[in-house]
């Protein structure tokens, strides 16, 4: 999805605490004995607006995705992307794709400041709530698995694989 050009909030008024988000993962895949794995996840740093919930952490990771694949580009790295925005803080956004020889997985996922959050993964909705890992199984007949799996809330370093 393209990104729009609006305002950004004035996070002095709305969240002077807010410090930034971020992504983590990898690019260049994780080797799972003869498999290939890409995943990314999407954080935002403690502040106002999310403390109570992470008190003692750094960050809070509010989704990740890990996906089998079988093609790298090890040149430009054009078979993987994401990107996060606070455009909407306190409430926060973040999308991307992975892409195999025959497939792509396309992935939004979003953070409101009440405490929803939903994953849309290739037009499959995801309560985060329920787990923020979603794991992705292209198959060779062009279809999809996926496994949503429950965790504690995480933070970027205790996800790095």
């Amino acid at each position: 999805m393209i990104n729009g050009v609006f305002p950004v909030p004035d996070y002095k008024y709305a969240d002077s605490t807010f410090v930034g988000l971020g992504n983590s993962g990898s690019w260049k895949g994780l080797k799972l004995k003869d498999k290939t794995l890409i995943h990314h996840s999407f954080f935002v740093s403690r502040c106002d607006v999310n403390k109570k919930f992470i008190p003692t952490k750094e960050n809070e990771v509010f989704f990740t995705i890990l996906s089998l694949t079988d093609s790298i580009d090890t040149k430009k790295f054009k078979h993987t992307n994401v990107d996060i925005t606070s455009r909407n803080h306190p409430h926060y956004t973040g999308q991307g794709f992975i892409k195999t020889k025959e497939n792509q997985i396309d992935f939004t996922a979003f953070l409101t400041a009440d405490r929803n959050e939903y994953a849309l993964v290739n037009m499959r909705l995801f309560d985060l709530r329920i787990g923020r890992i979603i794991l992705v199984a292209p198959q060779k007949d062009g279809s999809f698995r996926s496994l949503q799996l429950e965790s504690p809330i995480l933070s970027s370093q205790e996800m790095d694989i």
